[in-house]
């Protein structure tokens, strides 16, 4: 099964300031609970390919997010390390 990406499968998160949400974490979640859910580096969903959940930005605010289609609506939450 192929996965689907988010509008950019390659994506760059940043602060309420514009800077790169450098280090922050995202967590996934099924739409409406708190339920968490997979996501992954690669597009073939391929086993051990899942990233972690919550998933630590890099340094300039990145992630590589692919979807399984399966999931149907998601969450995404954000936290800087000093509101995790």
């Amino acid at each position: 099964m192929a996965a689907t990406g988010l509008l950019n499968p390659y994506q760059q998160f940043f602060d309420d300031d514009g800077n790169p949400a450098s280090g922050w974490l995202l967590y996934t979640y099924s739409a409406g609970t708190t339920t968490p859910v997979d996501t992954f580096l690669a597009s073939d969903l391929a086993p051990g390919s899942a990233n972690t959940n919550p998933i630590e930005l890099d340094a300039a605010g990145r992630a590589v997010i692919y979807l399984d289609p399966s999931l149907g609506a998601i969450k995404l939450v954000m936290h800087d390390d000093e509101d995790a």
